[in-house]
């Protein structure tokens, strides 16, 4: 069963040229989610999934050619499962392909969620 995990884009950094010479690329459990005051409210109450993970890949770019400078493949959360990816944040946007083929099928009055 292949599983797998969200990711989240790092920061960068730039030479004085303003061209991107390093790239980090984050597991969205990374970190720790902020924390509000008492008086404070979110505008929607959401799960909290951070939990500080440190799987990560920062890349090394030079003359357009991207180098590993480092690499921790090492998660502190259960991956999730392949039948659920479509809930991770980056695994959520439709493809152009797909929005088409959905257009068609309003057009055409089927609706979408009796497809399977």
């Amino acid at each position: 069963v292949a599983k797998g995990f969200g990711i989240r884009k790092g920061a960068k950094t730039y030479n004085i040229n303003k061209e991107v010479t390093r790239r980090l690329f984050l597991c969205s459990c990374e970190g720790q989610s902020d924390k509000l005051s008492l008086f404070q409210e979110r505008k929607q109450q959401r799960l909290e999934y951070r939990c500080g993970c440190m799987a990560r890949i920062k890349f090394k770019i030079s003359n357009e050619i991207w180098k590993v400078c480092e690499f921790n493949d090492v998660h502190s959360h259960p991956m999730i499962e392949e039948n659920l990816k479509h809930f991770i944040q980056s695994g959520r946007k439709i493809t152009s392909a797909t929005k088409r083929i959905l257009d068609f099928m309003v057009d055409a009055d089927i609706r979408t969620k009796k497809v399977v």
